[in-house]
């Protein structure tokens, strides 16, 4: 194993390019203060061919040595390509938003556009990496790809539609309109073609009392298919079958990388 150095030359260090955003270190603020930086735990560095070690695992800890005046303990080591997740498997796992983060900060346009949509529309992010390549929120197809870096954006439109529709149903005072389940259901009829998005908001706005909350994506359908045909429609549209069978197509199907 290699030698465990110390120092307290924090310009000695860069962060890593990709990684995730330093988070809450409360806890381990007070850890630290307690014991110093414990030798299981050494920080994963690289030499970057510039004179500096660049840090590849344990920059939450070097945050907070470095905020507390604490000796940084590190590890030199070869970089054989492991990525930072994988040297970190045993601190708090990744989650979307991280991944989200970094990507962002390296510049990639189709998790900045991620970003900006989370933004603008308050969308769960599951949802929104599902219907911004194409497929029907939440799908979980595209997980891995958002993770290794290679996930493209296909399909802004139904992913603004969708929230076009959320933002109009928080309007009328519908409380779980951005919510996972409720989003996943409006992606899943916006999908069906006889769906007309401008009578469904007439219908919230007069019948919004109809509008109830639910535990799960086909609940929602089905409340939404009746407040979609009430009021004595001459031809109800099955709306909560033609929305699951188009989802179920389309989430079978992969898109290409371009």
């Amino acid at each position: 194993m290699a030698n465990i150095q110390e120092t307290t030359n924090y310009d000695r260090f860069e962060l890593f390019e990709f990684n995730r955003d330093v988070g809450k270190t409360t806890a381990l603020e007070r850890s630290m203060l307690a014991y110093g930086w414990l030798d299981p735990y050494p920080m994963h560095v690289v030499k970057n061919g510039s004179g500096k070690l660049k840090i590849k695992s344990g920059h939450h800890r070097f945050h907070v040595a470095r905020k507390l005046g604490i000796p940084c303990k590190y590890v030199i080591a070869e970089d054989h390509g492991e990525t930072i997740q994988e040297l970190e498997v045993a601190t708090r796992p990744w989650t979307l938003q991280d991944y989200l983060a970094s990507y962002c900060r390296i510049g990639n346009e189709h998790y900045i556009k991620v970003k900006n949509y989370l933004e603008l529309t308050g969308i769960p992010i599951q949802c929104a990496i599902s219907m911004l390549a194409g497929q029907t929120a939440a799908s979980g197809n595209q997980n891995n790809k958002f993770k290794a870096g290679t996930y493209k954006v296909y399909d802004e439109k139904h992913a603004y539609d969708v929230a076009y529709l959320a933002i109009a149903c928080a309007e009328h005072d519908v409380k779980f309109a951005r919510h996972f389940a409720f989003v996943q259901a409006l992606s899943s009829v916006c999908r069906v073609d006889e769906f007309d998005r401008e009578l469904f908001i007439s219908r919230v706005r007069t019948h919004a009392g109809m509008m109830t909350a639910q535990v799960s994506r086909d609940a929602y359908l089905v409340v939404i298919e009746q407040v979609y045909n009430y009021g004595g429609r001459k031809t109800r549209i099955p709306l909560a079958f033609l929305a699951k069978e188009e989802s179920a197509r389309r989430n079978a199907v992969k898109k290409p990388d371009k």
